[in-house]
């Protein structure tokens, strides 16, 4: 009576071992794709940050349109009567003038310290990294759902098979729940309450913009939002994938013996 019931378990072992197999290779294919995801994702943020990559020049076109304004109340400043107003107003439209040749001036020095600076020449304008990032942001997500769900499915098969391992693969499973947690663009939802690791290029670039106002802790949480935030968020990813791997070698170890 004792062998069909081993012969049995055999069996069940076996398939589950399939199903195993199988999970594990999704587990693997979309680990990479995570990985993949997030170092470009660190990456945009770095060239943006970096000045590899700038935004359209937006102060370039301030500057030309307060310059177009000024003279526009130059032309209108002729017709007024009270000279006292008009001297008034010229030497207001000459101030807004000045700014935005400063502004313009301004600009272009940038441009060449710049070019000193970054001896790499990337040939990718903002609007094609705005582009890259909302490609990523779009699949990432989907992505981390379905290696957490891979997660589960290999515990569920685990404990059904009897296979061993239960506790790094409920680890990983776990840790895996944590970082989809932190990878969801929550500011999108509860605005500047809580963020997600996921960033839109619209964020980034206002983000960037606020450290001209030269405070020390818009700068720390400037990259604390986008670097260490980050760098928590793959660590959870490679915890979660290290405690499977662990998984995977216990059970052939445990294989070995039967």
């Amino acid at each position: 009576m004792s062998e069909p019931n081993k012969d049995t378990n055999l069996v069940d072992i076996t398939d589950c071992l399939e199903a195993v197999g199988v999970f594990k290779f999704w587990k693997n294919s979309l680990f990479l794709i995570l990985l993949a995801g997030l170092i470009i994702l660190q990456l945009s943020f770095w060239l943006f940050n970096s000045g590899y990559i700038k935004a359209s020049g937006e102060s370039t076109k301030q500057a030309t349109v307060l310059a177009a304004q000024s003279g526009t109340d130059l032309t209108a400043v002729t017709s007024v009567n009270d000279v006292n107003s008009d001297a008034q107003i010229i030497k207001e439209a000459t101030a807004i003038v000045a700014d935005a040749n400063n502004a313009v001036a301004g600009d272009q020095e940038v441009q060449k310290k710049d070019k000193r600076i970054l001896p790499l020449k990337i040939s990718m304008s903002f609007s094609h990294l705005c582009a890259l990032i909302k490609t990523v942001n779009f699949i990432i997500i989907p992505v981390a759902i379905l290696y957490c769900l891979t997660l589960l499915f290999i515990l569920k098969v685990s404990l059904v098979g009897r296979l061993g391992g239960i506790s790094h693969i409920s680890r990983a499973f776990f840790v895996s729940l944590i970082f989809v947690v932190l990878l969801m663009p929550w500011q999108k939802l509860a605005g500047s309450y809580f963020c997600g690791v996921l960033y839109s290029p619209d964020e980034l670039l206002n983000s960037f913009n606020k450290l001209a106002d030269g405070w020390l802790i818009t700068k720390i949480l400037y990259y604390c939002r986008f670097v260490l935030y980050w760098l928590l968020a793959f660590l959870l990813l490679l915890s979660s994938h290290i405690r499977s791997c662990k998984w995977a070698s216990q059970i052939l170890k445990r294989l070995g013996v039967i």
